[in-house]
């Protein structure tokens, strides 16, 4: 049937034109600016104007007609984007569904200029297609040729306002409520009338669409990808919205997302970011392997529920917070600089408490006698510990996985973070759960002491990176600030450990503690001052060679066809560090240059939205990520998480 209707138009429609109108659609093109400058952007409408009775066709015209076709003829090095169409009309023609314009209306798209273009002007040239139909179908055509000065930045008023009116009208992004088998789920706007669903293509799945009394619009009949425009009827108007749905079986089945999770939460024991934690757990193993089975499955028990515990809060606090608009991703909480310096004073008096500076409600030799209550609520808060210091590490398997979580409904996501807490937990539950792994280990004794303290230099050394970390997010005061705070904190942990041993008269005890609180107290007030700079985020990288990221620069880069290096990274980061060596190490560097390789540094280390925005094109929600785009314009190469000096030189050639 198309093909016969495509055949009538082209061989029918000369005569038929004869009969009627010649000009049922006439056209226009306009552009955001008069004057550019060497690497700007173009923002170009292609306006229709249609007769009334008569319609045009959107890029899938439904079960008849041809879509609106824009050939563009651009001087070497422009780039064009694809065509912005807003939402269609449906209509129905001899029983058949088409989707098209019954009204005026336009379609957009941004010129990208190259930053090396050095004339005087440039001349855009573009031709237009398409089908209009009224009583009859009659095709149409118009050649747009407009020159562009080069100079400086001066806008067509007049045009800009348009565009912007039209960008307004383009279809919205909206989040799913739920993703379930066959179906997905969105909620209603207030006063919701009907709503309409146009596939993007005639490949797409033909949905159906259905609005539910308790105000949800549901997709159903799902089995494949889904991409099209979702147009909800109100008393107050239409809105249109993006719909872009891959179903899970295209990533894989949910139960292998689950195993990669699980092995992911494994991996981060092996992590830099968690080894001052682990530390400690090594310690606890080594003292429950003297106890009784009830004591040790204690033990595992409440360690295991403090890392589930803080995944699923953490998790549900990220997937909340992005219900809301909030571009984060994993390892928010280490964006916020006051929790950094609540990490860091945490840290520091643990390393206090190790070097044997004061003591926790009881003495070191006392420790095998506590009772299971407190045991338990220790081993439940180095869980909690282990689990914020682990989410700022994204190891192997879990870049991809936890990028998963973003297009997951809210159920499956919390059942992937809890795969992965299960994970990171698992392997210390087991050495203190199996005996004859239990026996391998040496018996307690007064080695524990120089171990303790030995750890503490592990925990004084994750002090030392939370302050570095610190300094990129804030300012030279507020580290100064901080520094104070920590040596307050001394003096208290001192007061402490001097004065409220349990040896100590009661009111003696009751004076330090009073003097300790009130010190702690003073220190947090000394960290208060750890307000974001916008310097900090813009600095100068450590090395001449990388330059910031910026969205502008990159899509300069890549209009000029430039082999592009972007490593996606943040001062929290543990595993990033460790690639910097890989990364600068004397045969990548040269691999680099002898590529002319621009290399840029994207750094989330405070959570930009623009960079978060780009992680998500990846569907990751964390750091690192490395991207290599060569210069011809191939798909962009992802490299793994953790880099060796082959991995990134085998992506280069």
């Amino acid at each position: 049937m198309r093909i016969l209707l495509l055949f009538a138009l082209l061989f029918i429609a000369p005569l038929a034109a004869e009969l009627g109108p010649t000009d049922p659609v006439t056209t226009e093109l306009l552009t955001s600016h008069q004057e550019m400058g060497a690497g700007d952007s173009l923002d170009v409408a292609i306006q229709f104007h249609l007769q009334e009775g008569w319609h045009t066709y959107w890029k899938n015209p439904g079960d008849a007609g041809a879509p609106i076709s824009i050939k563009w003829d651009l001087p070497p090095g422009f780039t064009v984007s694809p065509i912005e169409w807003p939402a269609p009309t449906a209509f129905q023609e001899n029983g058949m569904t088409i989707y098209g314009y019954d009204k005026d209306f336009a379609l957009l798209a941004k010129i990208t200029i190259p930053a090396s273009f050095d004339k005087e002007s440039f001349t855009l040239k573009a031709t237009a297609s398409w089908v209009a139909c009224g009583d009859f179908c009659m095709p149409g055509k118009k050649v747009f040729e407009k020159t562009i000065a080069m100079g400086g930045s001066q806008f067509n008023e007049e045009a800009k306002g348009f565009i912007q009116a039209t960008k307004n009208l383009l279809p919205q992004k909206i989040e799913a409520l739920s993703l379930e088998e066959g179906q997905i789920v969105f909620e209603a706007p207030p006063g919701t009338i009907k709503a309409q669903f146009f596939p993007d293509s005639l490949d797409e799945v033909k949905a159906a669409v259905k609005v539910t009394d308790d105000k949800r619009i549901i997709l159903s009949g799902l089995d494949g990808t889904l991409k099209g425009v979702l147009q909800i009827d109100t008393a107050e108007g239409s809105t249109s919205y993006d719909v872009n749905h891959t179903p899970e079986t295209a990533n894989g089945s949910f139960l292998f997302i689950l195993l990669a999770a699980f092995g992911g939460g494994l991996i981060l024991n092996l992590m830099p970011c968690v080894f001052p934690v682990l530390s400690l757990k090594v310690l606890s193993v080594i003292e429950a392997a003297g106890q009784n089975g009830y004591k040790r499955l204690g033990l595992a028990s409440s360690y295991g529920a403090g890392v589930l515990f803080s995944f699923l809060a953490i998790s549900s606090a990220l997937l909340l917070l992005r219900a809301t608009g909030s571009q984060i991703g994993w390892g928010f909480q280490l964006q916020e600089p006051l929790f950094v310096a609540f990490l860091c004073g945490l840290f520091f008096l643990m390393g206090l408490n190790l070097f044997g500076l004061f003591e926790m409600g009881t003495s070191l030799t006392s420790l095998e006698n506590n009772n299971k209550k407190e045991g338990m609520l220790g081993s439940f808060f180095s869980g909690v510990l282990a689990t914020i210091v682990a989410t700022p590490c994204t190891g192997p398997l879990l870049g991809s996985t936890l990028g998963l979580t973003l297009t997951l409904p809210p159920s499956k996501s919390l059942m992937i973070f809890a795969a992965m807490g299960i994970g990171l937990a698992l392997p210390f539950m087991v050495l203190m759960l199996v005996p004859p792994l239990a026996r391998l280990l040496p018996r307690p004794g007064a080695w524990m002491l120089r171990l303790k303290q030995a750890m503490g230099f592990l925990m004084m050394a994750a002090v030392l990176w939370l302050i570095w970390v610190f300094e990129a997010e804030t300012h030279f005061s507020a580290v100064l600030g901080l520094l104070a705070g920590l040596l307050i904190l001394a003096i208290a942990a001192w007061i402490w450990g001097t004065w409220g041993d349990l040896s100590r008269r009661k009111g003696v005890r009751i004076v330090a503690l009073s003097l300790s609180l009130l010190l702690i107290g003073t220190a947090s007030v000394a960290v208060v001052d750890a307000e974001t700079s916008e310097e900090a985020s813009k600095a100068v990288i450590e090395t001449g060679n990388w330059q910031t990221f910026t969205p502008e620069l990159f899509e300069r880069l890549i209009a000029e066809k430039k082999p592009v290096f972007v490593d996606f990274t943040a001062k929290w980061c543990l595993i990033c560090q460790a690639n910097k060596a890989v990364l600068h190490s004397n045969e990548v560097e040269q691999a680099f240059l002898d590529k002319d390789v621009v290399r840029l540094k994207a750094d989330w280390t405070k959570g930009d939205p623009e960079i978060t925005a780009y992680l998500q094109k990846f569907q990751r929600s964390g750091v690192p990520l490395y991207v290599y785009y060569d210069a011809e314009g191939s798909e962009p190469a992802v490299l793994p998480e953790t880099l060796t000096p082959s991995l990134v030189l085998n992506a280069l050639h």
